[in-house]
């Protein structure tokens, strides 16, 4: 009897001593669970600390990027003699940069109102169309900038022939690019134009200014001779050409730009606006 009841106890005793063995399995396991899930929060708010760090890292480089290619710059494209492309330049130079993730408006000083009849087009293609175009007069220009503050970049279609409009437009600028056909007489053109901007750059010495060779016709020697001639009056003159293409009227007629017909005409306006860009904070 004292032996079937010993045999009882060290039987009940065993499965007490298993039980107690479970108990503590049991406890390792969760107590190796919740570390494992505390890792598992902590590399999670890590993660996400690294990835909105980057995030904010990357965000801020590419505003200081764009902040120096485009903030508070005012691009004027002008020339004292008619007829070499400017508003065509303007509104395909300011498609160009508002593509490239800036925001730009555009003001039209020219009384003929090329760019503005554009953006008449344009607004019937594209709803508000595809930057502001606004016709000041020049006298109204000063005051008129103050509107577009938060602008990263201003685009001026200058007059012609009216040599106080081209003076005005000048003290407010930041950039002047300068239009030119390849061809003697529009050198000697821009010969009187070139001398208000070197005036102008003796009280302001951050102006730039810079020529564009337009409506050219590739591997002739007009080029050449045109762009040696350029280079002697003191002007940089930007590598990136633009050819005499038909897009840029077809373009310009029918209220877009050469950047909607994603053709040769684009590449070298966008290669324009890089150099021209580039040639800025360089300096």
């Amino acid at each position: 009897m004292l032996k079937h009841w010993l045999s009882l106890k060290i039987i009940h005793l065993q499965k007490c001593n298993i039980c107690i063995d479970l108990c503590k399995t049991y406890v390792k396991i969760s107590i190796y669970c919740l570390l494992q899930n505390v890792l598992m929060l902590i590399l999670l708010y890590v993660y996400m600390y690294i990835n909105y760090n980057v995030h904010m890292y990357i965000l801020m480089c590419y505003n200081n990027v764009r902040n120096k290619e485009y903030k508070m710059r005012v691009f004027s494209v002008v020339n004292q003699k008619g007829g070499v492309g400017k508003s065509t330049i303007t509104i395909n130079l300011a498609r160009a940069i508002q593509k490239d993730g800036a925001s730009v408006a555009v003001i039209d000083c020219d009384p003929q109102g090329t760019t503005t009849d554009w953006a008449a087009l344009n607004s019937n293609i594209e709803p508000g169309g595809f930057f502001p175009v606004h016709h000041y007069h020049i006298k109204d220009l000063p005051d008129r900038l103050a509107e577009f503050k938060d602008y990263d970049c201003v685009v001026i279609d200058g007059a012609p022939r009216l040599e106080e409009l081209s003076v005005a437009i000048i003290k407010v600028s930041d950039v002047i690019l300068i239009p030119i056909q390849p061809s003697p007489n529009d050198v000697w053109a821009s010969i009187s134009f070139v001398d208000l901007i070197k005036e102008r750059q003796k009280v302001k010495p951050d102006l730039k200014a810079m020529f564009v060779v337009n409506r050219q016709k590739p591997n002739t020697g007009a080029i050449k001779e045109v762009r040696a001639a350029l280079e002697q009056i003191g002007i940089p003159v930007l590598e990136s050409g633009i050819n005499d293409r038909v897009s840029f009227a077809k373009t310009l007629g029918n209220g877009v730009t050469v950047f909607e017909e994603k053709g040769k005409a684009a590449s070298e306006i966008k290669a324009l606006a890089n150099e021209l860009l580039k040639a800025i904070n360089d300096e």
